[in-house]
């Protein structure tokens, strides 16, 4: 028998998890609460889910719930239900303490993750603490579940999923200098883009040798991307990232 999986809170998050999941070919039974009535009457026509009539009849219709309320609503939504030990809560409730979060399941089991919108075609490197495999096997067909040894090391992966909107806005911001060189917007789009996927997918194919060696191996003496880069480092470019990396896991941090 298929397991079902609830989600209590559909925003855009659940969103792009559950179009994933229909996307990759998950025909698994999916029951969504209520809430924010006409986005998830919509989710449920167009991707094949059942409406319940309330968070609760989402935990009695499964036994695996994904939580993507509002971190600051996690707590009281949880203690607000009737759970069991067969029961397997996923929080994807950014800064929310495990312990918190075991706490008001009471016997259920409970695992954080951090997904991010791009589990809509199946490449999201979701990060989970502590592992299940359970989780995993539901979340399987939204790219690649990663686990961290800890909670705290999960905070500071978490910073990725705000890095993720960065890295698009730097892609806006180079789409917009070729079109001020004289690029169509379109063609300044694609080239930018599967830029930024080349580089990323080379990484990922040599996971042995390291970033700054594959970065290395593109420079040479008195070549463009030498050039380019003498000037970012010389201006300290790469400064603002790090003060929005330790802002934003102070955040997190202190959520926790």
């Amino acid at each position: 028998m298929t397991e079902t999986l609830g989600v209590i809170g559909v925003g855009h998050l659940a969103g792009y998890m559950v179009r994933g999941l229909r996307r990759q070919g998950r025909a698994t039974p999916i029951v969504l609460s209520p809430r924010g009535a006409e986005q998830t009457a919509r989710l449920a026509a167009e991707n094949g889910c059942r409406v319940a009539a309330s968070n609760q009849a989402v935990a009695e219709a499964a036994e695996t719930l994904l939580l993507t309320v509002r971190p600051n609503d996690a707590v009281a939504v949880l203690e607000g239900l009737k759970l069991s030990p067969r029961h397997l809560v996923i929080s994807a409730c950014a800064g929310v303490k495990l312990s918190d979060l075991t706490a008001a399941a009471g016997p259920a089991g409970v695992t954080r993750i951090m997904p991010i919108s791009c589990a809509e075609i199946g490449e999201s490197p979701t990060t989970v603490f502590p592992p299940s495999d359970r989780a995993e096997a539901m979340l399987a067909p939204l790219g690649s579940l990663i686990p961290v040894p800890s909670e705290q090391l999960l905070e500071a992966a978490s910073v990725n999923a705000a890095a993720y909107g960065w890295f698009i806005a730097l892609a806006e911001r180079m789409v917009a200098l070729n079109v001020s060189a004289g690029l169509d917007p379109e063609t300044a789009r694609q080239i930018v883009l599967r830029t930024q996927r080349g580089a990323a997918g080379l990484g990922l194919e040599s996971p042995e040798e390291p970033l700054a060696e594959i970065l290395g191996g593109l420079i040479t003496n008195k070549g463009i991307t030498a050039q380019g880069l003498s000037i970012l480092q010389a201006e300290d470019a790469f400064k603002p990232w790090d003060h929005a990396f330790e802002a934003v896991l102070a955040r997190l941090t202190a959520e926790s």
